[in-house]
């Protein structure tokens, strides 16, 4: 089969184009409805011009604010000019950017999700509440800090699933040797994270992550991280082992869920995927994160792309979901018939 929108060959049964990120049978796709695109078009334009404006009026004044200070030397009136510029971005430039952004969250992307996930709930500003985070203890660290957005409800196939951007941020704070109190960050995890509910209690608590953390980290409260009561678990694959580390409540029961077809699995989803893997099995629900240091359906302001191109931008970014999701909860990787609840099955 050939994609509609760039001709490059795709399976029969992909729901994604992986070369340009459009969905098969989507409005990309085929023909669409010349009165609906021709308004989409329409209101995208006037809201972009808007906005773009908006950027250059504040541009404008910035740089004339700066050339009142080194001409008249006067505070007073670069003080009025700034004063001026931060009336303008709260007024009219915030408003016309913010008209666009949300075009975008709802016009764009909530159109893309509705037409890959059933049951669908999405909140730009929204994310997964970071406690779910720390008590699945999924991540070998730490942080003080936590920010996110673009949560997304659902289910895919017929599993239920929420997903979401976040960031997970260690703060310290040091004092130089004049008394001064230096602040610095350091971004420990950027990157989606899903939560998958599979209605069934699994053999034991079961967390997996990419190796190469050296040392010991420290959380916020001061404490050593630890898996609590997990144990390391050496599994049977010798290449696995190299790349991931496995700790479990049971050892033996752990042997059950990371079957050798599964850790294929996650082998291959590692080396086609961008970014460090972690999974945590716990409670009936399988989550997993992907540290590839990127924000999911994001829009550059002053760029020129069209509606077209942004859905395919937004389609691309679901498809970095999905095809993680597929490959390992498939036996081949590609079986897309293959279900979430036949995958819960066929583990313990």
């Amino acid at each position: 089969m050939k994609c509609q929108n760039c001709g490059s060959s795709i399976p029969d049964n992909a729901m994604f184009c992986s070369e340009c990120g459009s969905k098969v049978g989507s409005a990309d796709q085929a023909s669409v409805s010349g009165t609906s695109q021709s308004g989409l078009e329409d209101e995208f334009k006037l809201l972009k011009s808007k906005a773009k404006q908006s950027v250059i009026i504040m541009v404008i004044l910035g740089l004339i604010s700066l050339l009142a200070l080194v001409i008249t030397q006067s505070p007073i009136i670069t003080i009025l000019l700034i004063v001026s510029i931060f009336i303008y971005a709260v007024v009219a430039g915030n408003k016309n950017i913010s008209a666009l952004r949300n075009f975008h969250s709802e016009k764009i992307v909530r159109s893309a999700l509705s037409e890959v996930f059933n049951d669908l709930i999405y909140d730009k500003k929204r994310y997964i509440d970071g406690n779910t985070i720390e008590n699945c203890r999924i991540m070998p660290f730490g942080w003080d800090k936590m920010q996110g957005s673009d949560y997304v409800s659902g289910k895919y196939k017929d599993i239920s699933f929420v997903q979401s951007d976040i960031s997970l941020i260690h703060v310290s704070t040091t004092t130089d040797a004049q008394g001064h109190t230096h602040t610095t960050e350091e971004t420990r995890f950027k990157g989606r994270y899903a939560i998958f509910d599979f209605n069934k209690q699994f053999a034991t608590d079961l967390i997996v992550r990419e190796n190469g953390f050296g040392g010991t980290l420290f959380s916020s409260i001061g404490r050593a991280f630890s898996f609590d009561n997990k144990q390391k678990v050496e599994m049977e694959s010798v290449e696995f082992n190299k790349k991931f580390e496995v700790y479990a409540a049971d050892p033996h029961n752990a042997f059950y869920i990371l079957t050798p077809q599964l850790m294929e699995r996650i082998q291959k989803s590692e080396s086609e995927n961008k970014g460090r893997i972690y999974l945590c099995f716990t409670q009936g629900k399988l989550h997993v994160a992907v540290d590839n240091r990127e924000d999911a359906f994001e829009m550059n302001i002053v760029s020129n792309e069209s509606i077209s191109e942004m859905r395919q931008k937004a389609f691309s970014d679901i498809a970095t979901f999905t095809e993680l999701v597929d490959t390992i909860l498939s036996p081949s990787g590609s079986d897309t018939s293959y279900t979430p609840s036949a995958f819960a099955s066929d583990i313990k």
